[in-house]
């Protein structure tokens, strides 16, 4: 998977993944609670596949990668999602191979959700206000 994905490609997001916690949101702030508590999560978790990669822990990077994957799977961020689910399943031999992509590849990726997840809050919270 490319991680030039573009902001407009709609499998970036799960539209409807997003508009079921938009309803969820009762004006208290819910959608953004959540979203933060993600990005959060998310940061912390890239930071741990980063330290798993530096000292060559198979074990580690994995776990972590699962755990991003669960995060994004939350929230409907798709992309990331099918990305850490294609390194989840990769053999440990490969995934080693290709350690020093895989940060470039989801810390790009979990940009450009981000600018999207932000984007959508934007339009929808303003339009509701």
């Amino acid at each position: 998977m490319p991680v030039t994905r573009k902001l407009s490609d709609s499998r970036l997001l799960d539209q409807s993944t997003l508009m079921h916690l938009l309803v969820l949101d009762d004006g208290e702030g819910f959608l953004q609670t959540i979203t933060t508590t993600f990005y959060n999560d998310a940061e912390n978790l890239l930071a741990e596949i980063k330290t798993a990669i530096e000292t060559q822990n198979y074990i580690a990077l994995i776990e972590s990668i699962h755990g991003l994957k669960g995060c994004a799977s939350n929230l409907g961020a798709t992309s990331l999602q099918e990305l850490c689910i294609n390194y989840y399943a990769m053999a440990p031999a490969a995934l080693m191979e290709r350690r020093f992509e895989i940060v470039l590849e989801l810390s790009v990726l979990f940009q450009c959700t981000q600018h999207a997840l932000n984007l959508f809050i934007e339009k929808n919270l303003t339009v509701e206000a």
